[in-house]
């Protein structure tokens, strides 16, 4: 297939380069030097102002309320035919959603269970395979389940790993050979781990240890640190390529998996050269194939409360932002300060030629904002969203350029102390 040309040669430098013990160096490209920000109604750089720098260029979008949703946590995507697909995770089970519009949805209980509030605030996920199929991965009292509608798996639900904590945030991928590989992070290890199952084998679920690259653990004794609490995956010609988060010393690590080796390095965060830190980053990845074939990222910086961007192609890394966030705010009357943070629950949704559209949370509103590069200029807008919102953000671009974002918005429920968690989403028709 020509779209992963670039990918495939990236990995066979990459697998070439570990066999003859010279250095690999995997570039982080968050744009030329000559990156431009354009916030609501600026100008820009050189020019006159910049096309619909007030609002995402579609006059049809909208945002909607997906009416009979469970509150809860969505995962969404567009199907072949054009037809929405909702998969959520809640309070009494796993519920999926079927349509094309916020309100037409028809919702179906796939998993039941006794009322468990802490579900709905649960990273999960969900992937359809080829035939149309449902895979999901979810955390249930400190295991890790699967549940398929795939008769070449097990119908219903089984464990694929026992005693990984609360929040192990999976991430999911099918291949195009149909093998499923999920990222998680097992508490009990202090680690990331990798889960696969094929439908080609009578084996249950297989998991190993993806270890840290070496030259993280070279900046200190790790062995006992634990990392991968937050992390994203892709499959490349069948092998695992993942981006995660080292919570011990705050650096965003990529390895991959190249005849059965892994390979990997610091993205971002510490400098292994100079053993000098550029700051704790590497929460929320969202980790994509665009059209061009290349590898892409967002991800939020926790020390700078910014959202940044990369893409992996062969070089040195070399770290920028998209969007640094807002000053922090003292509030009136007193000298407490807040820190205005964005970044947080990135979902990477690139356009048709390749060119990334993020979004993003807002915490100091809470609200959504939208990053779109166009050339070298990224413009930054906001959704209009009339609630506090953004949380556990998922979407997904459709074949002929629309996208689909859902995302939980918090209210207070009849006036009363207790929070009510919603489903709403955002639509934007093709260009």
């Amino acid at each position: 297939m020509v779209w992963l040309l670039p990918i495939l040669t990236m990995t066979y430098t990459f697998l070439m380069s570990r066999l003859s013990h010279s250095v690999l160096s995997i570039a982080l490209l968050l744009g030329s030097c000559t990156e431009s920000k354009v916030q609501d109604g600026e100008t820009c750089p050189e020019g006159p102002p910049c096309e619909n720098a007030e609002s995402p260029s579609t006059e049809k979008a909208r945002i909607g309320a997906f009416t009979g949703a469970p509150g809860g946590v969505p995962v969404l995507w567009f199907r072949p035919t054009g037809e929405w697909r909702m998969v959520v995770l809640h309070a009494f089970g796993i519920t999926e959603g079927l349509g094309t519009q916020f309100e037409n949805m028809t919702w179906s209980d796939l998993v039941q269970w006794p009322s468990d509030p802490g579900q709905g605030e649960r990273p999960f996920a969900a992937r359809e395979d080829s035939e149309g199929f449902l895979h999901v991965v979810f955390p249930r009292q400190n295991d890790l389940w699967y549940y398929s509608t795939s008769p070449s798996f097990s119908l219903g639900q089984e464990i694929i790993a026992t005693n990984v904590g609360e929040i192990p945030r999976p991430a999911l991928q099918i291949s195009e050979t149909g093998d499923l590989f999920v990222t998680f992070f097992n508490a009990g290890e202090n680690a990331l781990q990798l889960g696969e199952l094929s439908p080609r084998s009578d084996s249950d679920w297989i998991t190993e240890t993806i270890p840290r690259p070496s030259e993280a653990c070279s900046l200190s004794d790790c062995a006992s640190e634990p990392y991968g609490s937050h992390s994203d995956l892709e499959i490349v010609g069948n092998s695992p390529y993942t981006v995660f988060y080292d919570q011990a010393f705050g650096n965003l690590l990529f390895s991959a998996r190249l005849g059965g080796t892994w390979v990997g390095q610091i993205m971002d965060g510490q400098t292994p050269t100079t053993q000098s830190d550029t700051g704790d980053t590497g929460l929320w990845p969202d980790l994509v194939q665009d059209s061009n074939g290349f590898l892409s990222l967002s991800y939020y910086g926790q020390t700078a409360s910014d959202l940044r961007y990369a893409q992996l192609t062969e070089g040195t890394p070399i770290p920028k932002q998209v969007d640094p966030g807002q000053d922090p705010v003292l509030i009136e009357g007193s000298s407490a300060v807040i820190e205005v943070a964005v970044g947080s629950f990135s979902a990477l949704l690139p356009s048709a030629s390749g060119q990334p559209v993020i979004f993003y949370m807002d915490s100091g509103k809470p609200g959504i904002r939208r990053a779109e590069r166009t050339g070298s200029v990224w413009t930054l807008t906001e959704l209009p969203l009339d609630t506090p919102g953004g949380w556990f953000l998922d979407g997904d671009t459709s074949e002929n350029g629309e996208r689909i974002l859902a995302f939980q918005v918090w209210s207070r429920a009849d006036g009363q102390n207790n929070l009510e968690r919603r489903i709403m989403g955002w639509f934007e028709p093709s260009q």
